[in-house]
């Protein structure tokens, strides 16, 4: 393991055994607040670890790589404008309310989704 997987690896442990910590010591902080914190390390644990597995060569980085990333990130913002843009008219003619947590879930799922398809379809491309 590379120093900086493990040190993320130990920031992520010590996230995740701060909650019962914080439980313990009946510092009068809310569940919820707990159960993020606890939530936070588990998916820094999580990402660590099928990071190490998924290169344990090291992350390969080329030019074409570096290119598809850049040019499906940048599909992927245009492509996301359009959908706040949509999301505006949908809930401006009230055929849909929207509240914000609705809206920022929309996004956030949505821009992760259309970056990794992008990625995808440039993979398989190949050479642009």
């Amino acid at each position: 393991m590379k120093s900086k997987a493990k040190v993320i690896f130990i920031i992520a442990l010590i996230v995740i055994f701060i909650s019962p910590v914080l439980k313990l010591l009946d510092l009068n902080i809310s569940n919820l607040n707990l159960l993020i914190i606890t939530s936070i390390g588990i998916n820094l644990l999580a990402v660590t670890v099928f990071n190490f597995l998924k290169n344990k060569d090291g992350i390969n980085k080329d030019e074409l790589t570096r290119k598809i990333a850049d040019r499906s990130a940048a599909y992927s913002w245009v492509i996301t404008f359009f959908i706040i843009f949509i999301i505006y008219w949908l809930n401006y003619l009230e055929i849909v309310n929207f509240t914000i947590n609705s809206v920022l879930i929309i996004i956030y799922f949505f821009m992760i989704l259309s970056v990794l398809i992008f990625q995808n379809i440039f993979l398989k491309k190949g050479d642009f």
